[in-house]
């Protein structure tokens, strides 16, 4: 890759400048070498963060879900105990108004 000129001192100098360029290319490789791990790692830390967050947001509306449907749960609990109470409370006004005019309901005994 050397050209030689006439003289041994002139071709060990061109030499000597190839082999300088050479070591500056090689350095330069280098550094760009570590910029491109850099950048590869810092993409993927960022979709790292970006599946965790996918993640973390997909277990928040899970979990609100669950809560909705033990929510709603509850609330057809209540509301079907509160009706049980309801129709107890309306039976026995029924039943002590019927004692009161005199009159009873037949009732079969098991």
């Amino acid at each position: 890759m050397c050209t030689i000129i006439k003289g041994p001192s002139r071709t060990i100098n061109v030499w000597r400048g190839h082999m300088k360029k050479q070591a500056q290319i090689e350095e330069i490789q280098e550094h760009l070498a570590r910029w491109n791990k850099v950048i590869a790692d810092n993409v993927h830390m960022k979709a790292i963060e970006e599946t965790a967050k996918v993640k973390f947001n997909q277990q928040q509306v899970k979990s609100v879900n669950e809560e909705l449907k033990l929510a709603s749960r509850a609330i057809l609990l209540v509301r079907q105990a509160a009706l049980r109470d309801l129709l107890h409370s309306e039976n026995q006004r029924y039943l002590e108004e019927l004692h009161s005019k005199g009159k009873t309901i037949f009732t079969e005994r098991l």
